[in-house]
């Protein structure tokens, strides 16, 4: 019984996180917003980067 009863304690503790592991991040309150804007930034970058790519090559280069 004893066992089963830590069981469940370790598993209520990883689902509430009520004592977080040293390397556990918690999120800040705007947090997902935050990285849903730099990822939007991070991909506009990469858009630019491959349209000028393209630019300065013209077409692929395995064209048949």
């Amino acid at each position: 019984m004893g066992k089963h009863l830590l069981n469940l304690l370790a598993g209520a503790r990883q689902a509430l996180v009520m004592w977080p592991d040293a390397d556990y991040i918690r999120p800040s309150k705007d947090g997902f917003q935050k990285d849903a804007s730099k990822l939007r930034g991070d991909s506009k970058k990469v858009a630019r980067g491959l349209a000028k790519t393209v630019r300065v090559h013209g077409k692929q280069a395995n064209d048949r």
